[in-house]
């Protein structure tokens, strides 16, 4: 039960800008060595630059490698005012016996004070120093869903849309436009930006005060009509058993009530007292009292439509408690910020001791259910100079589990088998490795436990996206392809918890750190890349695993990159990097020889023709060429044959390529015969080339091939070779007479 301070009431709290959440982590860290190392140990570093003690730093680095959009700010308060120390501080919350109040029941009577037996307010009591001092000290909080009650509600940097439009999703406000033909969500983000609040806070406060449904009669615009139903009926309780508490006949002007109507009040401002009718009642004088300094905008004062309601009611909280250096759900119960000292430790926005903690805990919850933890926000810490060494221990010892810290509600266990075997409970494993970029492979392997339960795994570079990795607690996988840049990073992997919102024992935890590592990627060894072309030699120096380019080439004779290697790629052609290589440009003299020849080899003549090649090159290019030529001259024969290449003649540089003709028909004895001579170079990439071979076909006759080898008195025939000469020029012969 909340009890309130003279201040009116308002549920300041403030949590929906969250990230994933860590509960399971972090236990109340106090002292010790922090465990970090390389970025993880800087950030923690920065932390006590900043002013955190190093207890502090420590718990809130844990959060911060699972809500990398988290911002942690520490209040000092002995700065604020210098008298203010932990024990003035403690001092002045314990001298009046009702600042503080515990509830009455047995649950909580270790936290009551030990001589005051004085019941306050019908079942509150004064609670113990120690009680004071454990829920007041924030290293006891410092985990993934007690934070919140340091959330600062005083408007985010970069206020999200999104994030308002997630909080809002399934209420009656998803989809709905106000009177001003605005929507909820664009309307509470215009109202952050111009008075300064948080606009998702406002919107988790809304969710909380008016539900999923929003049936409070208090946004109804006919709550007068209610009360004076209440009222001369005398109905004793509503529909859903709560007392209402009507005032006796004759106390109340009728008119006065249906007044009531058309009015508005959706953060229930001033909804207090005993009885359904008496809360209504207030809030809706509150909402026709409305906002002063809005009447001549707005015509009137009242809060007459729903945006005006939410005008007013946003403006009310900012002035009231944001304004005044209260701008934390801590800060509101415990007023210790010292910038306006008569306010302080009375004007309090509740006296319940544990009101901070429980409240901060149900916006933990508001935004675990709709999953909007990931979003950024800031905490507001204070710091106290001269606290004691440890954090404040817990009166009852942990036996009141709903007051314990949230990460006390649950275990996990974290087990790193690769790249090294680690084991953690209770804490993620934290280590440090280095990778060689372009490794063949870089695992991580382990398995992770929660008691709530694992739903996945997720890991995250440099607090960047959250990449599903596994759908249970198991863990193998390969990040050698997903590797960042060169340099210091940091791996988090993170298990999402079985969070439920409606089970009292699986709500405070959505998330827990199984692993935090201080990754090195150390570039792959350099390599020499040589680029020849002619006597031009250039060096260049490159990463192993890169991929080049080679230079374009348009010549007509370049034929390719020649690696060192035994690869031969083309113009622009691509190629990884995977140790020293030397390219060289090739270019080709692949020249066609005039005319053809006879060949008398079978009983049936052929033709064949010639092309060269400088011997060198086509030492290089044999084993990816294919050579080939077209027949010119005549559609019976097309295609010719490459056969044997022509050994080197001593004392030249060039092989000779012989293709020859399929036997040649009597009818194509006179036909005038050339060929086009090619070759089909295959790159070691696939792809492939065809080079002409340079020069004017002379086109010839198998008769006059024929007649000229008769003619030659120097030519040595056998008597079957010169039988076919001679068949040939007879035949030919008679053709021409025909």
């Amino acid at each position: 039960m909340k009890q309130h301070a003279k201040k009116l009431p308002i549920i300041l709290v403030s949590a929906m800008l969250l990230l994933g959440i860590l509960a399971g982590l972090i236990m109340a860290i106090s002292g010790g060595t922090q465990p970090f190392t390389g970025q993880i140990a800087a950030y923690c570093d920065a932390l006590v630059a900043q002013g955190f003690p190093e207890d502090y730093a420590t718990a809130l680095t844990r959060l911060h490698l699972l809500h990398p959009n988290w911002e942690f700010e520490p209040l000092l308060i002995t700065e604020t005012n210098k008298d203010y120390t932990w024990a003035h501080v403690i001092d002045k919350e314990t001298e009046n016996p009702a600042t503080n109040l515990i509830s009455a029941s047995d649950t909580y009577s270790d936290y009551r004070h030990p001589f005051n037996r004085e019941l306050y307010d019908s079942g509150f009591y004064q609670p113990s120093r120690s009680a004071v001092e454990y829920f007041m000290d924030p290293r006891n909080f410092l985990n993934e869903a007690d934070i919140f009650q340091f959330y600062d509600l005083s408007g985010s940097k970069n206020p999200s849309i999104d994030a308002v439009k997630a909080v809002l999703s399934g209420t009656f406000m998803e989809n709905a436009v106000l009177e001003n033909g605005v929507t909820y969500a664009d309307y509470l983000v215009q109202i952050g930006a111009e008075i300064g609040i948080d606009p998702v806070y406002l919107a988790v406060k809304l969710r909380q005060e008016q539900g999923v449904g929003g049936t409070s009669p208090i946004i109804s615009g006919t709550c007068g009509d209610l009360l004076l139903k209440y009222y001369d009926q005398q109905t004793e309780k509503t529909e859903q058993g709560k007392p209402i508490n009507p005032p006796k006949p004759g106390d109340e002007d009728p008119s006065a009530l249906t007044d009531l109507n058309g009015l508005y009040n959706p953060f229930n401002v001033g909804a207090g007292g005993t009885g359904v009718y008496q809360i209504y009642k207030k809030a809706m004088i509150r909402a026709e009292e409305g906002t002063s300094s809005m009447a001549n905008a707005w015509g009137d004062a009242s809060w007459s439509t729903m945006w005006k309601g939410l005008y007013g009611g946003a403006l009310f909280i900012k002035e009231k408690y944001i304004d005044r250096y209260q701008s934390t759900i801590y800060l509101q119960k415990f007023n210790v910020d010292g910038r306006i000292p008569q306010n302080n430790f009375w004007s309090q926005y509740m006296q319940n001791l544990t009101g901070a903690l429980t409240e901060g805990r149900s916006y933990f919850r508001s935004c675990a259910e709709i999953g909007s933890l990931d979003a950024p926000c800031r905490f507001l810490i204070p710091v106290y100079a001269e606290m004691p060494q440890d954090a404040c221990s817990d009166p009852a010892r942990g036996k009141c589990t709903t007051l314990t810290p949230a990460s006390n509600r649950f275990e996990t266990t974290s087990l790193l088998t690769a790249p090294e075997r680690l084991r953690s409970t209770n804490d993620g494993v934290f280590c440090s490795a280095t990778v060689q970029a372009g490794a063949t492979e870089w695992k991580l392997e382990g398995k992770f436990t929660h008691s709530y339960g694992v739903q996945r795994l997720q890991y995250s570079y440099n607090g960047g996206e959250w990449i599903d990795c596994s759908e249970d607690g198991s863990l193998s996988i390969d990040l050698s392809e997903n590797l960042p840049d060169y340099g210091e990073h940091i791996l988090v992997i993170r298990a999402v918890a079985d969070y439920d919102p409606n089970d009292s024992t699986k709500k405070l935890s959505a998330n827990s750190l199984c692993v935090a590592l201080s990754l090195t990627v150390q570039p792959p060894p350099s390599v020499k890349v040589s680029l020849q072309a002619g006597n031009t030699v250039a060096d260049t120096m490159h990463y192993v695993g890169t991929t080049l380019t080679l230079p374009s080439c348009s010549d007509e004779n370049f034929v390719g990159w020649v690696g060192s290697n035994g690869t031969i790629l083309p113009s622009e052609g691509s190629f990884t990097v995977r140790e020293d290589i030397h390219y060289t440009a090739l270019f080709v003299d692949f020249r066609l020889l005039e005319g053809a020849a006879l060949s008398l080899n079978s009983s049936t003549p052929t033709l064949r023709f010639y092309a060269v090649l400088p011997e060198s090159a086509y030492r290089i290019i044999h084993k990816h060429t294919d050579f080939g030529g077209q027949l010119l001259g005549s559609e019976a024969m097309a295609e010719l044959q490459s056969s044997c290449t022509v050994p080197s003649q001593s004392g030249t540089d060039y092989r000779r390529l012989s293709f020859t003709t399929a036997p040649i028909s009597e009818e194509d004895y006179n036909a005038p015969l050339s060929a086009s001579l090619s070759m089909r170079v295959t790159y070691s990439d696939g792809s492939n080339k065809q080079i002409t071979a340079a020069g004017t076909p002379t086109p010839r006759s198998a008769a006059q091939l024929a007649s000229a080898a008769l003619s030659d008195p120097l030519a040595h025939h056998t008597p079957a070779q010169r039988a076919t000469l001679e068949t040939i020029l007879t035949s030919s012969r008679k053709d021409l007479t025909t």
